[in-house]
């Protein structure tokens, strides 16, 4: 994955609170007032990576994916 593809996956996740890369599903939903809960889904598994503000949980996917993923330029 380049740098512009990874600029525009987190640019449709900032905007939708959902995306998908290759086999991975993150989404970034309400939980109550200002707290959200990102969960990330893979082969039928679903994994709550965190619990937090919206902006807290839009930088854990962006460690996530620069850490699953080769980012070149």
């Amino acid at each position: 994955m380049n740098k512009r593809q990874f600029a525009m996956f987190m640019q449709i996740l900032k905007e939708r609170g959902k995306a998908q890369l290759k086999k991975d599903y993150f989404y970034i939903m309400p939980r109550l007032g200002s707290v959200y809960k990102l969960t990330y889904h893979n082969d039928g598994k679903m994994t709550v990576l965190h619990v937090g503000t919206y902006d807290e949980c839009v930088d854990v996917v962006k460690d996530f994916v620069t850490m699953t993923y080769e980012i070149t330029d």
